[in-house]
């Protein structure tokens, strides 16, 4: 097992941060598709031509609602190009929190490799201590 450091709850908390930001660019992910969706439902809609032989009434009302779907389309264009934005907002501040915890990791395994190798040399330290003890003790 790892020793422990005082980086640990740092490293946790980064973590913790990585995965909220992950959930946000989801979260932004899944309103480009959605967008996207409404989108093109919004062009099916409007390039749907519903005009048919009748009274000239009924084509000014079809072309007041073609005219309103082109419209409503034109505002989830809107819509998906700020999702797009967001979405880039979203994928930068999880490379930001990625690349923080990423950093406090390698500090953390840094550390414990130097406990590690501290640990190391005092064994070896003891080792030849109790090894010159027994040397001189012979003697």
């Amino acid at each position: 097992m790892a020793p422990k450091t005082r980086l640990d709850p740092v490293v946790q908390m980064r973590e913790r941060g990585e995965e909220s930001a992950l959930q946000g660019l989801a979260r932004a992910q899944q309103a480009i598709a959605r967008a996207r969706d409404r989108l093109r439902a919004m062009n099916d809609r409007a390039a749907a031509d519903e005009r048919a032989a009748g009274e000239a009434a009924m084509w000014a009302a079809e072309e007041s609602a073609h005219t309103r779907a082109l419209q409503e389309a034109r505002a989830v264009e809107r819509e998906l190009a700020q999702a797009h934005g967001a979405e880039r907002a979203a994928r930068a501040a999880y490379e930001r929190a990625w690349r923080d915890a990423e950093a406090t990791r390698r500090l953390r395994e840094k550390i414990r490799q130097d406990l590690a190798h501290d640990a190391e040399k005092r064994e070896q330290r003891a080792l030849d201590e109790l090894a010159t003890q027994g040397f001189n003790g012979k003697r």
